[in-house]
């Protein structure tokens, strides 16, 4: 697994020893220490101040007695969510937005659970992705998914396991495969002990009622996923290459772009993967 080197700030530090100790003392309370640092994702600065989003339409999605917040650009009569990863918000789509309302849609992001100025301090897969369900639901049929990252997992989940309306097209971005990979990621990024890891996963497995290995997209049913563009990096030092082939391999009528040098968010901007997200949906049929 290609992963970032992650330097922990000091205090990320301490936390982290504090925990280890109080795990001899109380377990189960480090491993729900652990898990909620898991799930708390922090906000990225500037939402506020964004000229993108000041530009759009402010609609809410009601998701477990908390609103979130969603953005809509154009008056197309296809319409496309737009669905960004871990700790980010809307403003990840200020490339993709316009080129998608200038082929004819009526483009809508949002600031999933914990994120952005949506509410909340918590969200895990099962959580974004009801989000997710919650806002198709409320803003209706959608011919097209864009979401990249966590984000992109947790629309596979949606799609597969969620028995909401299929949009005609979905492109996923860089997407991990599974919620044991970010657990994973998560432990060895924050330097767990074997300890720490073990109570952290029996206080995950307790919370949701699964392992983080349930949370995998080749578990999934597939006949009746829509087609999908699959963008991946070569050089993805977040989430490896070899999870979009996965991906890929697993998902029926799917095609992969493979990038190079492009990383894990450079993709969302790339002219190279605008243009083909753009001639893959270009071709949409209209709303049935």
């Amino acid at each position: 697994m290609a992963t970032q080197t992650i330097k922990l700030p000091w205090q990320a530090r301490l936390l982290r020893n504090g925990i280890g100790g109080l795990s001899y003392v109380a377990p189960q309370l480090a491993g729900r220490m652990v898990l909620k640092l898991f799930l708390q994702p922090r906000r990225a600065a500037g939402n506020k101040s964004s000229k993108f989003l000041q530009s759009a339409q402010r609609l809410q999605v009601e998701h477990n007695a908390l609103r979130l917040q969603s953005y809509r650009w154009g008056t197309g009569t296809r319409k496309a969510l737009l669905v960004h990863g871990w700790e980010h918000d809307a403003r990840r789509w200020h490339a993709l937005a316009p080129r998608l309302v200038a082929l004819g849609y009526e483009v809508t992001a949002i600031d999933g659970p914990a994120h952005g100025a949506s509410e909340g301090t918590t969200t895990s897969i099962p959580d974004f992705s009801a989000a997710l369900a919650a806002t198709v639901q409320q803003l209706g049929l959608f011919d097209l998914i864009v979401a990249h990252s966590f984000g992109a997992a947790c629309s596979a989940w949606m799609l597969g396991m969620l028995g909401v309306p299929q949009p005609q097209r979905v492109v996923l971005m860089g997407a991990p495969t599974s919620g044991e990979y970010m657990t994973g990621a998560f432990a060895d990024g924050f330097g767990l002990s074997q300890r720490l890891k073990r109570l952290f996963n029996q206080a995950l497995q307790h919370e949701f009622g699964q392992p983080a290995s349930y949370y995998a997209m080749k578990s999934m049913p597939t006949e009746h996923l829509p087609p999908a563009l699959i963008v991946h990096d070569r050089n993805d030092l977040r989430v490896d290459f070899r999870y979009g082939q996965e991906l890929q391999q697993h998902w029926p009528n799917s095609e992969l772009l493979a990038t190079s040098k492009l990383g894990h968010s450079g993709i969302l901007h790339s002219t190279e993967v605008l243009d083909k997200i753009v001639t893959f949906v270009g071709g949409a049929d209209h709303p049935r």
